[in-house]
C-alpha cells in the first residue's frame, strides 16, 4: 500500500543527474530508497546520476511507534502505553486519589476536551486525568440529650473544606469534648476541621453535675456538688460562686 507521494521517476537519459523525493505521511518513518533489498540511500531526496539501462527504485516506509504518557494530575501513577501507529489501544485503569473521584482522561492540561481512546495516534501525546472532590457526611449526635444542642445533625460538604460545628450548654452540664468512638478528639465547644476523606460520627458529650446536702439530696443551696457520670463523684463546695468544672477531685471554689 503506498503510503507517500514519489517524485523524480519517468523516462531519464544516462548520465542525467536526478533526484527522487519521498513525502511521509503521519504516522509512518521512512526507511529509505531501495534497489531490490539493498537500501542505496537513506535520505528522502535522493540524487543519483542516471545509468545506463533502467533502474527500479522503491521508496520503503515501516509503521511508526508512539507513546501515549498520563498525568494523573495528583493521583496515583499510571504506565505510559507504547504501540504502532493504528494498533488499538484502550484507556487503562483509573488512578486513585484521596478524597476526589476520577472524572477521566482529557487531551489538554485545561481538561477541557476529552481524549477517546480507539487506535494510537500518530504522534507522541499526553493525557491528563480529570477529577472531582468527594462529598461526605459528618454526622453529629449527643450522649445527654437534655445537656444542649448541637449546630446541625449533619454536615454535608466536600473533602478538604472547612468545617466548624458548635455545641451548646445547658446549665447542670459541663462540656467534656467531642468524641470519634472513644477517643476524644476536641475539647472546644466550638470546633473546626478539614472535612476528612470519609463519613465520620462525632458525639458531643457533657458530665452532670448539681448540688446537694450532706445526705446526698438535691438542693439549690446545698455545700456539695454531684459530677461526672453515674456513679457519680461528690465534691465540697468551698466558695458560693461555683462554676462546675471537670476532671478534678475534691473540694471546688
Amino acid at each position: 500500500m503506498q503510503q507517500v507521494w514519489v517524485s523524480g521517476g519517468g523516462d531519464i537519459d544516462a548520465g542525467t543527474r536526478v533526484t527522487v523525493t519521498a513525502t511521509t505521511n503521519p504516522g509512518y518513518l521512512f526507511i529509505g530508497w531501495c534497489e531490490g533489498d539493498d537500501i542505496v540511500s537513506v535520505d528522502k531526496d535522493y540524487t543519483f546520476t542516471m545509468p545506463d539501462g533502467v533502474r527500479v527504485l522503491e521508496a520503503r516506509w515501516v509503521l511508526g511507534r508512539y507513546t501515549v504518557t498520563f498525568n494523573s494530575n495528583g493521583g496515583s501513577e499510571v504506565a505510559s502505553i507504547t504501540e504502532l501507529y493504528t494498533n488499538a489501544i484502550e484507556a487503562p485503569t483509573p488512578p486513585t486519589r484521596t478524597g476526589y473521584t476520577f472524572a477521566g482522561w482529557y487531551s489538554n492540561a485545561g481538561l477541557t476536551s476529552e481524549y477517546a481512546f480507539n487506535t494510537m495516534p500518530a504522534e507522541n501525546i499526553t493525557v491528563y486525568a480529570k477529577w472531582t472532590k468527594n462529598r461526605h457526611n459528618v454526622n453529629l449526635s449527643k450522649n445527654i440529650l437534655a445537656a444542649g444542642t448541637v449546630s446541625e445533625n449533619v454536615v454535608n460538604a466536600e473533602y478538604g473544606t472547612s468545617v466548624t460545628v458548635t455545641a451548646s450548654t445547658k446549665t447542670g452540664y459541663t462540656f467534656d469534648g467531642w468524641y470519634e468512638g472513644e477517643t476524644r478528639v476536641s475539647t472546644d465547644a466550638s470546633w473546626t476541621f478539614y472535612m476528612p476523606a470519609a463519613h465520620k460520627n462525632y458525639e458531643a458529650r457533657w458530665t452532670v453535675y448539681q448540688r446537694v446536702d450532706s445526705e446526698g439530696v438535691r438542693s439549690d443551696s446545698g455545700a456539695y456538688i454531684l459530677f461526672g457520670y453515674y456513679p457519680q463523684t461528690r465534691a465540697r463546695v468551698v466558695s458560693p460562686s461555683l462554676s462546675a468544672t471537670t476532671g478534678n477531685m475534691g473540694e471546688y471554689g
